[in-house]
């Protein structure tokens, strides 16, 4: 007895791309009852993604989250404080290095540069996620494919390979 594996099938008898269902395309889907960010398999497998270390990636999936909880509405607006990171896991003395280093990679725009907090006067930095349209309709920039040439082959992890 054959499995079934949701895709369609030609006359050969040869599985195509194509899904037999729409059972199989809800399953397949992103998920109907809670929200989500999507990133590609080119971003995923990309030098500038599979270069970062521990606490970009952290405070790139923090940030990811806060563009979740707008309902994808404020890119380009989005503010994640020191004490936000901190709580996601990021070290604090590595949280600046952090941003940079996906400034560098590409992901992350700085919009508005905060800084330190006195008193009443409390001014947070605002970033841009790249790959996606920020809050005023404009198109994605994705910054982080021009690292697909800038970034050696002996790069990995923000260290050179021996």
């Amino acid at each position: 007895m054959a499995r079934h594996n949701g895709s369609r099938h030609n006359a050969k008898g040869r599985s195509t791309a194509a899904l037999a269902d729409a059972r199989f395309r809800e399953m397949l889907g992103p998920p109907k009852d809670q929200p989500w960010a999507w990133m590609t398999q080119e971003m995923l497998e990309s030098r500038a993604y599979t270069g970062l270390s521990r606490a970009a990636m952290l405070c790139l999936n923090r940030l990811k989250l806060e563009h979740i909880a707008h309902a994808g509405r404020q890119n380009g607006a989005l503010i994640v404080t020191y004490e936000q990171f901190i709580e996601y896991g990021v070290a604090r003395n590595g949280i600046t290095n952090a941003i940079r280093e996906l400034e560098e990679a590409g992901f992350v725009q700085v919009m508005v540069r905060g800084g330190r907090s006195f008193g009443t006067i409390n001014v947070p930095s605002q970033y841009r996620l790249t790959w996606l349209p920020d809050f005023n309709g404009n198109q994605p920039t994705h910054e982080w494919r021009r690292q697909q040439r800038e970034f050696p082959d002996t790069l990995k992890r923000g260290h050179a390979t021996p």
